[in-house]
């Protein structure tokens, strides 16, 4: 019986399906997309303001807390480092770069 089931089973070619590839169609893809673009909701210039608001505030106050905490943890860097501490001042850096570039 089991041989009987291997000869139907090799006889058989499983079938493949093929999927056909489709084009891209550029009037369609627009098409689509235009029928999103009107399923959105925009918000009131009331709401864009009060937003905007929010957002330029966050950044601000995230702003000075890096300020702050750079200079906490600054500060004691610099006493710990001393004159040891490698200099940034715009003058050193040029003349880095200088060193760099000619050599």
């Amino acid at each position: 019986m089991a041989k009987e089931l291997e000869k139907k089973a090799e006889g058989k070619k499983p079938e493949v399906k093929k999927k056909k590839e489709k084009k891209f169609k550029l009037g369609a893809y627009l098409k689509e997309m235009w029928g999103e673009v009107k399923k959105l909701t925009w918000l009131s210039p009331k709401e864009l303001a009060k937003n905007t608001g929010v957002v330029i505030v966050v950044v601000i106050a995230v702003t000075i807390i890096i300020y702050i905490l750079d200079f906490a943890f600054g500060k004691p860097m610099e006493l710990l480092l001393g004159a040891s501490a490698p200099s940034a001042s715009p003058e050193s850096m040029l003349s880095v770069m200088e060193k760099l570039l000619i050599g």
